[in-house]
């Protein structure tokens, strides 16, 4: 089954220091299954004793030991739940979150943020489950079910043939679950998700929508995307509704033959009454457990589509990030660089050189691979021909690139991102530096202080600077800038700018700009063109 080979996948994912928890899981799970294997024996035993005036007082007090020591059973494996659960989630958070940061950035753009955001909720809370819900309790109830199947062979093989075709025709009913009604259970999900990545994309401009008076169109988008799950979702339940009905009847069924003919045994005088209620319960409970496997093998086919998810982001292409430099760097050259976006030359035999120290300003129109360049430096993105060569080792590289990222959370966390040992003076002199010291002294919370998402508490020069005094923890040898200037009033670039010309000393720079006055601090400039903008 598709679910059984995901399930190799997140094996692979667990740390073997931690496979120890899950493999105890499974053994919790068994014991405690065979536990209540064995009270219906018990039971047998002590009706036959009462029947003949005999009151068994061991095995009566060794069945009630037992089904203490079973319920017991039952809270230790749901305590084992819930920390394989949560174990399992921290583990893939981690590893997506490890795997995505190395991600190169072709196949982290391919995706909007919906798309990544419901990976780290939806689809690994699904992998959870499969682990602790499913998985891990299934070998458990098989082996149950096998050595129910073997009791009923040994005491009365009519019963096992009855039992037997009963769960022949559910087993065949949910194979046609998989064909039937799942398909329009995964198109449900993927109507659904984008439904999310429509609105969260609207929202993302909702002054936009408020000034021109859309919210009828917003409203209406959003009920023509709504339809198609609400459509989707109904032709899953309705299915899913009557197979399990179905089931459930055979299930039914199954159980008053199995009273039936233990019942006309007993009387007939081929089995004690002890004997007819232990197979009664042992029929009941092959019933019960067989629906309970073949709910649960239902469910997993579901799964896979998160799985697959989890995988995809997990083995995506990487880059090699380094975060420290040699600090033997002497040149920078791009040989022959071509780039291109799904199949869109951007890029093609682009080359250059550029020695430590210089600082290099990359002109051209716009769309002619500027920010492209700079991203191959950085090894964000892979060349699929040519080479990028760092002389004498590579350098540290940092970066200023047009609407910096900075986060919904404190100015400390935002600046820590840079240098995550940072002491307190050392952020208060790169905020001096970047020019920001006068206006974070008037802060009353501090290092404290909320800048919002993407800085929006704070003015445009702000997050330029912040942006700076981040770079300036980060201390790189190499210094791209990419548009650093957008955003930021008039009456400002040249406060920013004699700002940067501080931080360049002694520093390698290439920039990617048109504002003239950011041109003004290049040692040279190289000017990229393709051969139809030659005149």
């Amino acid at each position: 089954m598709e679910a059984i080979k995901k399930f190799k996948v997140l094996w692979e994912i667990i740390p073997k220091k931690d496979k120890i928890y899950y493999i105890a899981y499974i053994i919790i799970s068994i014991v405690h299954s065979l536990l209540f294997v064995l009270l219906p024996f018990l039971y047998r035993d002590i009706i036959n004793a009462v029947t003949t005036r005999v009151y068994p007082e061991e095995k009566v007090f060794f069945y009630i030991a037992l089904t203490i020591l079973g319920y017991a059973s039952i809270r230790l494996w749901s305590l084992m739940n819930v920390y394989i659960k949560e174990k399992m989630t921290k583990n893939l958070l981690d590893k997506l979150f490890s795997s995505i940061l190395k991600m190169d950035l072709k196949s982290f753009i391919r995706k909007d943020a919906g798309y990544w955001a419901s990976i780290f909720s939806n689809d690994v809370r699904f992998a959870s489950q499969l682990y602790s819900d499913f998985l891990y309790t299934l070998p458990a109830e098989f082996i149950v079910f096998i050595a129910i199947l073997a009791i009923l062979f040994v005491y009365c093989k009519p019963l096992l043939i009855i039992v037997t075709v009963i769960l022949f025709a559910v087993t065949l009913i949910s194979l046609l679950r998989e064909k039937y009604v799942i398909p329009h259970y995964d198109r449900a999900q993927e109507s659904l998700r984008v439904t999310s990545d429509h609105i969260n994309a609207h929202l993302k401009g909702i002054e936009d929508l408020i000034h021109y008076r859309g919210e009828s169109f917003l409203k209406k988008k959003f009920l023509e995307d709504f339809s198609s799950y609400i459509d989707n979702i109904k032709n899953y339940l309705l299915r899913d509704f009557l197979n399990g009905y179905s089931i459930n009847l055979l299930n039914e069924f199954g159980k008053l033959a199995a009273i039936g003919m233990s019942l006309l045994f007993f009387v007939r005088g081929d089995f004690s009454f002890g004997t007819a209620v232990m197979l009664i319960t042992f029929s009941t409970m092959s019933y019960d457990k067989a629906n309970y496997i073949v709910e649960n093998l239902r469910w997993l086919q579901n799964f896979p589509p998160h799985i697959e998810k989890i995988q995809e982001a997990i083995e995506s292409p990487e880059v090699e990030m380094e975060d420290k430099g040699t600090g033997n760097f002497e040149e920078l050259i791009l040989n022959n660089v071509s780039f291109s976006y799904d199949g869109k030359l951007v890029l093609e035999n682009f080359s250059m050189q550029v020695k430590k120290g210089e600082i290099v300003a990359l002109i051209g129109r716009s769309g002619i691979g500027k920010s492209t360049v700079l991203k191959i430096i950085t090894g964000f993105l892979k060349p699929q021909k040519g080479e990028v060569i760092f002389l004498q080792g590579k350098p540290k590289i940092g970066m200023l690139f047009q609407g910096q990222r900075l986060f919904n959370r404190t100015l400390r966390e935002n600046l820590l991102i840079a240098k995550p040992n940072a002491s307190e003076e050392e952020l208060v002199e790169a905020l001096k530096k970047a020019g920001l010291l006068e206006w974070f002294e008037k802060l009353p919370k501090g290092f404290d202080t909320q800048i919002g998402q993407t800085g929006k508490l704070i003015s445009g020069g702000e997050r330029s600077r912040l942006s700076i005094a981040r770079t300036i923890l980060f201390d790189p040898e190499i210094l791209l800038l990419d548009e650093p200037l957008v955003g930021v009033d008039q009456d400002r670039k040249e406060e920013i700018l004699d700002t940067l010309k501080e931080l360049l000393k002694g520093k390698t720079c290439i920039l990617v700009t048109h504002d003239k006055s950011l041109l003004r601090i290049a040692d040279r400039t190289i000017y990229i063109m393709k051969e139809e903008d030659a005149v």
